[in-house]
């Protein structure tokens, strides 16, 4: 059974807040969580790397009928930066600099959470963000788009009240 999950984050720069959004399609599903990042994130690919570890942990607390049938597990993401940090492109890491001890710390969240997915095979494919087709892709995206900025509006409202 594939499994297939896609993601979104938004980012404030004025207060480093990150929130997101996930949708997760396999049969049994769908799964759909989204909120704001417990943590400080550094900037929009962290907050984007970390729905997507999000995402795996939650995987992983669904029913053991579905993980054990998991063949492969799909990730769309709009974040370059995520595919080539967790796909291990070292030229891109370099060039992007995604070597900071924030990024170095969520690699390490997914690796830990991929070693509790030993025989599935991990497959990233970039989604560009903001475009308009009539596609099943494109309505999860605009979901996961829309309560991510959600959270965000709400979060920054409650930070701009205290």
């Amino acid at each position: 059974m594939n499994l297939t999950i896609t993601t979104d984050a938004s980012f404030s720069k004025t207060y480093n807040v990150g929130t997101y959004a996930f949708w997760i399609s396999c049969k049994g599903g769908p799964f759909k969580k989204s909120g704001v990042l417990r943590e400080m994130s550094r900037n929009s690919s962290h907050a984007e790397m970390k729905c997507i570890c999000n995402a795996l942990a939650f995987t992983l607390k669904l029913s053991p009928t579905i993980t054990e049938r998991v063949k492969s597990i799909h990730i769309n993401t709009d974040s370059m930066n995520s595919i080539h940090l967790f796909s291990g492109d070292k030229e891109a890491i370099r060039r992007y600099k995604l070597t900071s001890k924030a990024c170095l710390r969520v690699l390490a969240k997914y690796n830990e959470l991929i070693k509790m997915l030993p025989g599935r095979k991990i497959i990233f494919t970039h989604i560009k963000a903001h475009t308009h087709t009539n596609t099943p892709a494109y309505y999860v995206n605009g979901w996961c788009d829309a309560e991510a900025k959600s959270w965000m509006h709400i979060k920054l409202n409650h930070l701009k009240t205290t």
